[in-house]
């Protein structure tokens, strides 16, 4: 569940255990508001939570929730609890189910850790469930360090009255494709690397103590990333490719540069925000000053403005435009569920135009054309 945010958070976990100083570092730097969608996660943990406790507890009150998809994808959330609720209750007469359950994990981190979404307990074994409402970025439960500590925190408080043995951490992510996954591990090997792993590294974030390890990951959220000299040298290596003819390259030296260009753009677009903030407060950066940026004209007085056109000869209808509402705005108007009723045999999606992706990405590869032209000049009598 979304809140305020410890020294030390769970939800912050990936940048802390790989990058033990940044925390320390980032201190120097004003915590930003709370986002948009940060805002929207927050409402729809709430929804959430509301609709399991109508659930628990068979009430029969109606759960308002304006916006269509939110209230589609917490249903969806809700019944994934419910039905593993159901599964573990086919073994255990009576499971121990929380949401919204506090949890203390002092032993490892010095924080009392946060708030996991639900837990279910039955028969030895511990599940974990955490609801994710982004869409920008894909969430795994896998090596996931974040429900990992929520599971230590549900371990520390239910294993002396269940004698728990297994976990099962969840994740569901309704607004990403394949946006739920489950890591499964024994409860003594999840002990082991709260005590090897996430101890020391606690140990050292709080000193302010270790090395530096900037990633796309680590750096993400870090409010230092923006002038950070680690991730400035981090992306020094892809320099002494600026300036050279691209033909001189070969292709695993593009390959190399590839794999570091969306993170050296990123760290560019960090650098120019951090340098715009620092000189709004008075800072000043040699060789750089903050001016006005492009803006665009908007009408102060509509009615004066067309009154006015038209006393110059100009017909009304020329003066207005309509024009159908984008796709995204009306699926957000209908909710994603029942526009795709509405809107069949209306709507097609054109095929995206090729970009390059690792080939780790989870979409088919590219096809061109090329490879049928091919096979087609194989048959091509001679």
């Amino acid at each position: 569940m979304p809140g305020a945010h410890a020294y030390l958070s769970p939800s912050s976990a990936k940048q802390w255990l790989s990058c033990t100083p940044s925390v320390k570092l980032e201190q120097n730097f004003p915590e930003k508001g709370e986002s948009e969608a940060a805002k929207e996660g927050t409402l729809a943990h709430s929804i959430a939570e509301q609709k399991l406790n109508k659930w628990i507890n068979r009430k029969r009150n109606k759960i308002v929730c304006e916006d269509k998809d939110m209230d589609t994808y917490t249903d969806g959330y809700r019944d994934y609890v419910i039905e593993v609720y159901n599964r573990v209750k086919k073994d255990c007469t009576d499971p121990v189910f929380k949401i919204e359950q506090k949890l203390d994990l002092k032993e490892w981190i010095k924080e009392d850790g946060g708030t996991a979404d639900a837990i279910i307990i039955g028969d030895g074994t511990l599940h974990i469930i955490d609801l994710k409402y982004g869409k920008g970025v894909a969430v795994s439960a896998k090596n996931n360090p974040q429900i990992r500590l929520y599971a230590l925190g549900a371990i520390r408080e239910y294993q002396l009255l269940y004698d728990l043995t297994k976990v099962h951490m969840h994740i569901y992510q309704p607004r990403v494709s394949d946006g739920i996954s489950e890591e499964v591990m024994q409860v003594d090997d999840l002990i082991n690397w709260g005590d090897e792993v996430v101890k020391p590294a606690a140990e050292q974030a709080f000193e302010g103590v270790g090395e530096y390890h900037p990633s796309e990951e680590t750096c993400r959220w870090c409010r230092a990333k923006g002038a950070c000299k680690a991730r400035a040298e981090h992306n020094e290596h892809l320099r002494r490719y600026g300036f050279m003819d691209p033909d001189l390259l070969n292709n695993e030296e593009i390959g190399k540069i590839l794999a570091g260009v969306d993170e050296l753009t990123r760290w560019a677009t960090d650098v120019k925000e951090y340098a715009l903030d620092a000189m709004l407060k008075g800072a000043q950066i040699p060789g750089f000053k903050v001016v006005e940026g492009r803006s665009i004209r908007k009408v102060t007085d509509e009615k004066l403005l067309v009154d006015n056109m038209k006393d110059a000869g100009y017909e009304e209808a020329l003066l207005y435009e309509k024009k159908l509402q984008p796709v995204t705005k009306l699926e957000k108007l209908a909710g994603k569920k029942d526009f795709a009723i509405i809107s069949a045999g209306c709507i097609e999606k054109p095929k995206g135009s090729p970009a390059i992706a690792p080939m780790s990405d989870k979409r088919p590869e590219y096809n061109s054309g090329a490879d049928d032209f091919k096979e087609e000049l194989k048959v091509v009598p001679s």
